[in-house]
């Protein structure tokens, strides 16, 4: 998938359109009949540079995802600068992939029920994802285990989750929380 992720990368940067599954050179083939979600992460001198993931609705497979989160990832992060050609050749790719019970090949099978969590603390940041979604659903935020070198604890965990909530007043019990588990692959 790593390979993937570069070759949309490299596909959009130099067409300034988004590929379709055919102009990809798809080397699993399975690929294309599984529908999960994804999460792509891509470093800069081992500093998250850009993220993102479509939180929309779901592609026809996770080749569609690939590449919806990957143009997402490198165009609309507005942290950052869109990312260049030539700085493509030199990041690191993370992506997060969300396969268990929670997407078992259709939306119609999530049940949010299953993966809320009443109590932050009881979380290990370095296994599991943080959802946290203000109840007004004025804020949002997406916290991936072990995203950097500093979450590592509980401690660490918060310190994170406030600086991205901009809630330097954060309080669990104004959030709906959820924890999910991923199969992460890297090119590092």
């Amino acid at each position: 998938m790593i390979e993937l992720v570069r070759e949309i990368i490299s596909y959009y940067i130099k067409n300034k359109k988004e590929p379709s599954i055919n102009e990809l050179d798809i080397k699993d083939k399975s690929l294309l009949n599984i529908r999960w979600c994804v999460f792509v992460t891509i470093y800069k001198n081992w500093e998250i540079r850009w993220s993102a993931w479509n939180t929309v609705e779901f592609e026809s497979s996770i080749v569609g995802e690939l590449i919806k989160s990957t143009i997402e990832c490198i165009t609309n992060d507005s942290r950052f600068k869109p990312l260049t050609l030539e700085e493509s050749k030199e990041v690191k790719i993370r992506v997060d992939i969300i396969n268990d019970k929670i997407f078992l090949n259709s939306p119609k099978n999530l049940d949010p029920t299953t993966w809320k969590i009443k109590e932050l603390k009881n979380i290990d940041p370095v296994k599991s994802w943080i959802l946290a979604i203000k109840k007004d659903y004025e804020n949002l935020a997406v916290i991936l285990p072990n995203i950097n070198n500093t979450l590592l604890n509980w401690d660490d965990f918060i310190k994170v989750l406030k600086a991205k909530l901009w809630d330097k007043d954060f309080d669990e019990k104004n959030y709906i929380l959820y924890e999910i588990k991923t199969e992460t692959i890297t090119s590092y």
